[in-house]
């Protein structure tokens, strides 16, 4: 009877190693194989391209591709390059002083991860105080989520959101609207 438990357990045992090894495995190629579909790395309020965390990200004056476009109008640039201790990418920002939106060419179907970097530095904008919508239009407007910087002390400011586009979602362009509470930031 002791022998029966004890081969029913390293059964068990041999069973569970097998079981973990398994799966350890295909999420690894799972893991390992995967590509993001559709990358945009956008450098705001720029004219030249800057390397980041090993990621290229393209001046949005200079998106030579078409494959980011963004509301002009009513824009203004903040450019900091010479006085700024901050890493490259957070010297140049833009600021809309009206509802406005950023325009990307996603070619794949499924999840999308976007992160927005907020800082608020020491322009003559009061960003502090501002309330902001991002919503996503992908036939129609989805809100995602509004938020503000007051009270946030650490800079850049980091939101992450994620979208799924199907195959009934519009093809093509599909835009991020970004939207003060007020309609427009205070200076």
């Amino acid at each position: 009877m002791a022998n029966l438990c004890f081969q029913d357990s390293v059964s068990l045992f041999v069973t569970m190693v097998v079981i973990i090894l398994l799966l350890s495995h295909v999420t690894l190629s799972a893991t390992s194989t995967y590509s993001r579909p559709d990358k945009f790395y956008v450098n705001c309020g720029s004219d030249s391209n800057v390397t980041y965390g090993n990621q290229t990200f393209v001046g949005d004056m200079i998106s030579g591709d078409n494959s980011v476009s963004f509301t002009r109008e009513g824009t203004e640039v903040i450019n900091q390059s010479g006085s700024s201790p901050a890493p490259e990418i957070y010297r140049t920002a833009r600021i809309f002083r009206r509802p406005s939106h950023y325009k990307f060419q996603l070619n794949s179907v499924g999840l999308h991860f976007l992160r927005l970097h907020f800082s608020a530095g020491s322009s003559r904008t009061e960003l502090s105080t501002a309330r902001f919508t991002v919503s996503a239009t992908y036939g129609s407007n989805h809100p995602l989520r509004s938020f503000s910087l007051q009270n946030f002390n650490e800079t850049p400011r980091v939101e992450e959101f994620h979208r799924r586009k199907s195959l009934t979602t519009s093809r093509g362009r599909n835009s991020l609207l970004l939207t003060s509470s007020t309609g427009r930031l205070k200076r």
